[in-house]
């Protein structure tokens, strides 16, 4: 949950999966965390506010990665309508 701004809350929510590789998840089992990991995850967002209702019918799908060795996340997100 965050605040959008002049008290309108919104709840954010995400699925996704992340993708070690060929072998990847016996590796990281072994301490072999690989240094980045491609994410793919869906988003969701749900709110009352009436000036934020907007957000309540998108379907979101992200695209990132998580960078170990610097300890950092990013994504691009692209709603889906």
């Amino acid at each position: 949950m965050f605040d959008a701004g002049e008290g309108a809350l919104v709840s954010a929510t995400s699925t996704g999966v992340g993708d070690l590789g060929a072998n990847g998840y016996e590796r990281f089992l072994r301490g072999e965390a690989p240094p980045k990991v491609v994410l793919r995850v869906a988003l969701r967002f749900l709110t009352a506010a009436p000036e934020l209702q907007w957000l309540n019918r998108l379907q979101c799908l992200g695209v990132g990665e998580f960078d170990g060795e610097n300890s950092r996340v990013g994504y691009d997100v692209y709603a889906v309508r």
